[in-house]
């Protein structure tokens, strides 16, 4: 007889993961394997659910459990209590309560720690009447129906992330009672094992029709193989779920639930993968929920006095105040029962009261280099001097020691030209010439008309950059003007006719600028005197239908340039 209780147990615990009973609704009842899932995210329901297992195998398994959730003290604590009956055979089954509590507690706003109890009160029994023994005479077997009433322990921690992610460990049978009734001799240690879990989930995605959040929970007594619950559930509009899962070395199974406000029904099917698939068709599992509303009080300064009872909602302070802060009329940091000087701001050195200032300047006297004068602090309290007389005093002034316009940082305006125009009126200002030109150098009618005839007896070959000899002579009057004016400079702009294609004519009137500029640069003029420009034929100045036309629109003309 001890041989057919142990294979019946070791059978059970194979196909239970371990002692405990299999539910493919383990994602919806945390709680159970891990008490700090209790209350989480303000759940609160009640909830009757059923479980039928390998349905046509006669003496299946069921399971089924009534109970629901709740929470406490604002949401920091989460309680349950769930009755539950587990028929594992025509030989076993175990009825008991489970009160799971678990604390809650939220920092950095969506991060929250739970840790969770649940003490657990189950009544085995074991009806051997049906069972045929090896051993009549078996003297383990005191009688044929054995019931033990016996008390243990689960507990959790949990960690979550918003609404995305979920991660828990939880230990059940802690105390590892033992079940001395049943009297195995040979099995001194007929305790209840304990079985570690760890559940794990994620939302990948989520908008307002569609989640889609990958699970996990995995189930170990440390000495049998690791079983896992691996899947992904789906949410549509908020409303419909659906889950596809496989548990390892046992079932694949599909989960499909309606999810309201108020309602929630989840149905799932297991596929069998085990040998009992030849003798079953598959299990059944249904849950039905109803929700509960539960309204938390917000605690909006976060000082541990919910609003309804906090005087000063948006300020942290003591629940013996109220959740109001102590007063600090003078708003020194010192607390007006321990202020010398309620109405005056002072530091705690001086027991909230203020270090006196004799010369009124908002400098306290404790740190002012000038007690007895009036200045800025920035100043350590003292006036600020005025050096050079210009009414710019020295903190801002970037010259102390020449007075100029506070416009300039109290500096005097430059001349980089040296022409007597200073160059904040300057338009010229690299360049000298009068004030009544606004310090730009006035250009002689000769000059102008040189530049003209410069321009108008320019020529080059066809097509060509290289520069007609004829050129040269009116080329060289600038070049000496150039030299003479050595803060004078020219800029170069090519042009072309029409004649010929775009590219060839913007190229064209780019190296005829250039051919100028390497003979100016030839002649002794410094290059960064002289700028050049380009435009092809984009900028005709006469028609190009004449040939008249067409010679004004072939040029490069020529400008001063005064910096």
């Amino acid at each position: 007889m001890q041989k057919l209780i142990l294979s019946f147990l070791l059978f059970a615990g194979n196909l239970y993961g371990q002692q405990l009973p299999v539910s493919s609704h383990v994602f919806l009842n945390k709680q159970l394997l891990n008490p700090s899932f209790a209350g989480q995210g303000n759940n609160a329901n009640f909830q009757v659910g059923f479980r039928s297992q390998w349905v046509g195998f006669n003496g299946s398994p069921r399971t089924a459990l009534l109970g629901g959730q709740g929470v406490l003290m604002n949401g920091k604590v989460g309680i349950g209590g769930y009755l539950f009956n587990d028929f594992a055979g025509n030989t076993i089954s175990t009825t008991g309560v489970i009160i799971p509590l678990a604390y809650h507690h939220s920092f950095k706003g969506e991060h929250n720690i739970s840790i969770g109890v649940s003490p657990v009160i189950e009544q085995f029994s074991m009806n051997l009447l049906n069972q045929v023994p090896i051993n009549p005479n078996d003297p383990s077997l005191t009688n044929a129906n054995l019931n033990q009433l016996v008390g243990d322990l689960n507990f959790g921690i949990a960690y979550r992330l918003s609404d995305k992610l979920n991660i828990g460990f939880g230990a059940q049978q802690l105390l590892q009672t033992k079940l001395n009734k049943i009297n195995l001799s040979n099995l001194e240690s007929n305790r209840l094992a304990r079985h570690f879990n760890l559940y794990a989930s994620y939302k990948v995605f989520s908008n307002k029709n569609l989640s889609i959040e990958p699970q996990l929970m995995m189930k170990s007594i440390l000495i049998t193989p690791i079983q896992y619950d691996f899947g992904v559930k789906v949410n549509l509009f908020k409303t419909i779920g659906l889950g596809f899962y496989y548990r390892s070395a046992d079932a694949f199974y599909a989960l499909l639930g309606y999810d309201g406000k108020k309602i929630a029904a989840y149905y799932s099917y297991d596929l069998t993968r085990s040998n009992l698939r030849n003798y079953s068709s598959g299990s059944h599992e249904f849950t039905l929920v109803y929700k509960f509303q539960v309204k938390i009080i917000p605690d909006t300064d976060k000082d541990g006095t919910t609003d309804d009872k906090d005087d000063c909602k948006d300020l942290p302070g003591p629940k013996e105040n109220n959740g109001c802060p102590w007063g600090d009329k003078d708003g020194d940091g010192l607390t007006d029962n321990l202020d010398k000087c309620p109405e005056e701001a002072g530091p705690k050195e001086n027991k909230g009261c203020p270090w006196g200032d004799k010369d009124g300047d908002g400098v306290k006297d404790n740190v002012d280099k000038c007690p007895e004068i009036a200045g800025p602090i920035e100043n350590n309290g003292c006036p600020w001097l005025d050096s050079d007389g210009d009414g710019v005093h020295d903190g801002i002034d970037a010259c102390k020691d020449q007075a100029g316009p506070i416009e300039n940082k109290g500096c005097p305006w430059g001349d980089k030209d040296s022409d007597g125009v200073t160059d904040n009126i300057d338009e010229c200002p690299m360049t000298k010439g009068p004030i009544e030109n606004k310090g730009c150098p006035i250009v002689e009618e000769k000059v102008k008309e040189q530049i003209t005839k410069a321009v108008d007896n320019l020529e080059f070959e066809n097509n060509s950059d290289k520069i007609i000899a004829t050129s040269y002579p009116a080329l060289d009057v600038l070049i000496i003007l150039l030299t003479e004016k050595s803060d004078w400079s020219l800029n170069l702009a090519g042009h072309t006719d029409n004649v010929g294609n775009d590219e060839f004519n913007m190229d064209l009137s780019k190296r005829r600028a250039e051919s100028i500029k390497a003979y100016f640069v030839a002649k002794g003029i410094n290059a960064s005197r002289i700028t050049t420009e380009f435009f092809g034929e984009t900028k005709p100045i006469e028609t190009n239908d004449t040939q008249a036309g067409r010679k004004k629109n072939r040029r490069v003309e020529m400008k001063l340039v005064f910096n």
